[in-house]
């Protein structure tokens, strides 16, 4: 009986020694425990990831993707295409509310013999929303550069893929560019006290002793191009038209955000309507175009009133020639419930659209898809860098 009892106590330690090894051993040797990704990594990442994407270089479905770094007061785009070299490109600014006096002379450069470039030239601007656009323009291009005029069209004709964009010439003629953005209010870019970066290749050269050395505090913050990703309804651009919004309030502005089957560049205004107030000058509204699945996104500056509506109005006679054409200059083309006619025009009219208020502060993930407006049909992750 002893020697049963003996032989029961060493299993058992046996056992004990045995699963302590074994946790041990997981521990140090065993699966590594993965580190969370700083904010730097998660950036770098998702745009290695668009890069792997991207068609060769010279092909007609062109791409431009990038980062949009602000810094102690200054913007530069540091970008990635597959843009054949010498392909010139430009940065253009739009915000809200303010007229920007640039007589033509965006910030411009070439692409790179690997397709990469780099664009600067602007401060943040104005406290106030703000669009930051980078451009590929077919008929921007050199004359004497004869291989990208064949490759992608004079007027952009030959252009194919997600960041093609149309445009009119007042003759109706069709036009194509290539444009990706990033969206931004300067006083909400949450910037932090951070190391300055360094480029990969330089960092390897630095030694890790040294490292303490190189750092500088900065202000700074880096967002991604977008990326996009259409999907056109089956009736896109069927005269019964049909439009299905949202429109919340967070802030200084209201946002409407919407799927439809209009044509891409169909004219939306987007207004707010102030039951029992007498707006001077009108209200505040928004024209925007439509985007090539049909949706579109607009920004307007918020009343504050306790009562406020958003008015959707489509008209043919304000979008261009072709789009004139398609649904009839007064509109005579357009069918469905959203039509409403006046002294035998049409029109496409949603009245007193509820807009919900969004709490700044509020950080769930609803408030956060609404407050990455426009991403329904893009795909944007932004970073503190």
């Amino acid at each position: 009986m002893d020697e049963l009892l003996l032989l029961c106590t060493k299993i058992k330690w046996t056992l004990l020694i045995a699963f302590s090894l074994i946790i041990v051993s997981g521990c140090e040797g065993g699966e590594e425990v993965k580190k969370p990704q700083t904010q730097k990594e998660k950036v770098k990442m998702e745009l290695e990831e668009i890069v792997e994407e991207m068609p060769a270089q010279g092909s007609p479905e062109v791409w431009i993707t990038g980062k949009v770094i602000f810094e102690d007061g200054d913007i530069k785009v540091k970008g990635k295409s597959n843009l054949l070299p010498g392909s010139k490109v430009r940065l253009r600014r739009d915000i809200k509310g303010y007229q920007e006096i640039t007589f033509g002379r965006y910030p411009s450069t070439t692409v790179e013999e690997d397709g990469s470039f780099v664009l600067d030239g602007y401060g943040y601007g104005r406290n106030a929303f703000t669009t930051l656009e980078v451009k590929f323009i077919p008929e921007d291009q050199d004359e004497d550069n004869k291989e990208i005029i064949e490759t992608y069209g004079e007027r952009g004709e030959n252009l194919e893929g997600p960041f093609r964009r149309k445009y009119e010439y007042d003759d109706g003629e069709i036009a194509y560019e290539i444009i990706n953005k990033v969206e931004y209010v300067p006083g909400d870019l949450e910037k932090e006290e951070v190391l300055v970066e360094r480029d990969d290749e330089d960092e390897d050269k630095v030694k890790d002793e040294d490292k303490e050395d190189e750092k500088k505090e900065v202000e700074r913050k880096v967002m991604l191009l977008e990326k996009y990703e259409w999907e056109k309804p089956d009736d896109y651009g069927d005269a019964e038209v049909w439009i299905e919004p949202e429109a919340w309030s967070e802030g200084r502005y209201i946002y409407v955000s919407a799927e439809s089957n209009l044509l891409e560049g169909a004219r939306v205004r987007n207004s707010v309507d102030l039951p029992g107030y007498i707006a001077i000058g009108g209200s505040p509204s928004s024209s925007v175009n439509v985007k090539p699945d049909g949706s579109f996104y607009a920004v307007i500056r918020n009343p504050g009133k306790s009562e406020q509506y958003i008015n959707i109005t489509f008209e043919p006679e304000d979008s261009w020639e072709h789009i004139q054409e398609h649904y009839g200059k007064k509109g005579e083309n357009l069918e469905g419930d959203l039509v409403d006619e006046d002294n035998g025009e049409k029109r496409i009219r949603i009245e007193g659209l509820e807009i919900e208020e969004v709490e700044e502060e509020d950080d769930d993930e609803d408030t956060e898809d609404k407050k990455n407006v426009g991403t329904r049909d893009v795909h944007r992750e932004s970073a503190t860098c």
